[in-house]
């Protein structure tokens, strides 16, 4: 085990220092820690003030939290309280200030990362536009430009906190969320996984954090900056994706092809979180991750399987340090779910997910038939309106393949501004601003 944690540096250190030279390019203002998106570590290296641009019916009222890409505020839609005064829900509303959204402020940003960082905007702004009126995903309401077109301003429902925020409450931690909670939330969002594999897209970046819920534990899914559409089998997408402790082995494994059931990996992670009340698998880096993994997730048990999948640098590490890696103690995860007291058909449903193999891993329509979803009621009436919905369609082909200039051609079209503008400066605080669910006991 020692061999393999000093071989740490030797073969990832490359990674981090890929990551880093990126988010400098960015000439982000933000420090990111290895959380990743939205992640409650987040620094800040300059002084908390930032120049926003409103609609005329918007008001802004507190900062929420900051991600990778920009920054979300709490705010409220002027018309929408004038006309329905009594109903928050109606005019209380989240707006993601994605600031320079196409690399332009940082002339010295090279083209190729200026091209990554314009698809994140362009494909998340499509990506909500596509899945409007579906309940399964964060709903936008509204999307404009700052006047010299540099940032980007998404209005959507305001969702008080994420599935992370309630693992992390008091009467949860440690605990976890009732079986019967984890279960409403679950198929809510293995619902959304269908839609979007209806669409042939993969979200990329399931975490607790981008699992939004309200005080009545609806759930929805959003944060799509780095979802893909319209791939195929034949597509050999990025493998610097998904929060690492939520990363399936075949993308820690450098596998060449990927596919939906990325997802699936990612939400059997964040079930095993809810029910226990706490992080389950979170390694400092990909090889820790990986160990962490085989330990007490899902053990790689042939390496023979991944030979021509993995990657040729990560088979010859595996196949070097082979014998280290078996003779790692294991926590099997049934044993950790049994010993929580978890239902037998509970502990099915996430041993599934976490299906080492993704070829044997079932897709999220599969997941949904399995008799811990089928024997609840609640959660049968939900699906079957779901499945009585109208599928939300093929994504535009354009998504993928625009170059820059088409991108910031068609963002102007889709997000133009107002004639009436209101510029303002905020000072504001790092902490979140959350509501509390109601108590669990």
């Amino acid at each position: 085990m020692v061999t393999v944690c000093a071989c740490i540096v030797d073969r990832f250190w490359r990674v981090f220092f890929c990551l880093f030279e990126e988010h400098l390019c960015e000439g982000r203002v933000l420090k990111m820690s290895a959380g990743g998106v939205g992640d409650n570590a987040v620094s800040f290296s300059a002084e908390n003030v930032v120049s926003f641009q409103l609609r005329p019916q918007y008001c802004v009222d507190k900062f929420i939290n900051s991600g990778r890409y920009g920054t979300v505020w709490l705010a409220e839609d002027l018309d929408a309280k004038r006309d329905h005064p009594d109903d928050p829900r109606a005019y209380t509303i989240a707006i993601k200030r994605v600031e320079d959204w196409a690399g332009n402020k940082l002339t010295s940003m090279p083209e190729k990362l200026k091209l990554v960082q314009c698809k994140r905007a362009y494909r998340e702004l499509l990506m909500l536009k596509h899945f409007q009126g579906f309940e399964e995903f964060v709903q936008l309401r509204d999307s404009y430009l700052s006047n010299d077109g540099q940032d980007l301003y998404l209005v959507m429902d305001f969702w008080p906190l994420s599935l992370r925020d309630a693992i992390k409450m008091d009467n949860v931690r440690g605990k976890g969320l009732p079986e019967a909670i984890v279960r409403f939330i679950g198929s809510q969002i293995l619902a959304g996984l269908v839609r979007l594999t209806e669409c042939r897209c993969i979200h990329r970046d399931l975490s607790t954090a981008n699992i939004l819920l309200n005080k009545l534990y609806e759930a929805c899914i959003s944060d799509f900056g780095l979802s893909r559409a319209n791939f195929s089998d034949d597509d050999e997408l990025s493998l610097n994706v998904v929060t690492l402790p939520y990363r399936p082995p075949e993308l820690l494994l450098e596998s060449k092809r990927t596919d939906s059931k990325i997802d699936v990996w990612s939400v059997g992670i964040m079930f095993v979180e809810a029910l226990l009340g706490t992080e389950f698998v979170h390694g400092r880096d990909e090889l820790h991750q990986f160990c962490l993994v085989h330990q007490r997730v899902a053990c790689m048990k042939n390496l023979e399987q991944w030979k021509g999948r993995a990657s040729s640098t990560i088979y010859r590490f595996l196949h070097d340090h082979w014998n280290e890696i078996q003779s790692i103690p294991l926590q099997p995860l049934v044993n950790t779910l049994e010993q929580h007291g978890l239902s037998r058909d509970c502990i099915e449903v996430v041993s599934a997910m976490l299906t080492f193999l993704p070829e044997e891993r079932p897709s999220a329509s599969d997941i949904l038939k399995f008799s811990w979803f089928q024997n609840d009621e609640e959660v049968l009436r939900q699906l079957t309106h779901f499945a009585g919905a109208p599928a939300p369609g093929p994504m535009p082909p354009q998504v993928e393949h625009s170059s820059i200039d088409e991108i910031v051609a068609e963002m102007r079209t889709l997000c133009p501004p107002s004639e009436e503008m209101t510029q303002i400066v905020i000072k504001y605080s790092s902490q979140q601003f959350l509501l509390e669910l109601p108590s669990l006991d």
